[in-house]
């Protein structure tokens, strides 16, 4: 998983180092459902089971420098899947805990090097496994984090 283009934030700047990436897979309706208000994925969503479900946003000069703004990311290890054939997406939040972060945005289309394109939704499977599928994500329009209803 990575990002080819700069991923911008909600003021429109550069996302910076320490911002959590949430993957996320879909209860099954093929709708990425707004977060909860505490940051945890909402409706039928989940965070993704298997070797890893988040990670941080560290930029492509990342080690040995934290400074600087790439808004760029890219993941060392590919997801292995505990649940197969389910369709996944992921959420970029404008800081490190979803819980306080103002602002999330979600993926909106990937490009695969095996050659298929689609939605912000992507199925993976292990059943058809075929050698690790790196995904090129982008992202859409930053929303706000939904409030706490009273």
């Amino acid at each position: 998983m990575y990002g080819k283009e700069p991923v911008l934030d909600s003021k429109g700047e550069l996302h910076g180092h320490g911002h959590l990436i949430q993957l996320i897979m879909d209860g099954g309706n093929g709708v990425q459902d707004p977060p909860n208000a505490d940051g945890t994925p909402g409706g039928d969503d989940s965070l993704a089971i298997g070797n890893f479900n988040s990670f941080y946003l560290a930029g492509y000069d990342y080690p040995p420098e934290m400074t600087g703004k790439t808004g760029l990311f890219l993941s060392v290890k590919f997801f292995l899947p505990y649940v197969d054939d389910r369709v996944y997406y992921l959420r970029l939040w404008e800081g490190g805990d979803p819980a306080k972060a103002p602002f999330y945005q979600d993926t909106r289309e990937y490009v695969s090097t095996i050659g298929d394109q689609g939605g912000g939704l992507v199925r993976i499977s292990s059943r058809n496994y075929a050698g690790p599928q790196e995904l090129n994500w982008t992202f859409g329009k930053s929303q706000p984090r939904p409030k706490k209803s009273k």
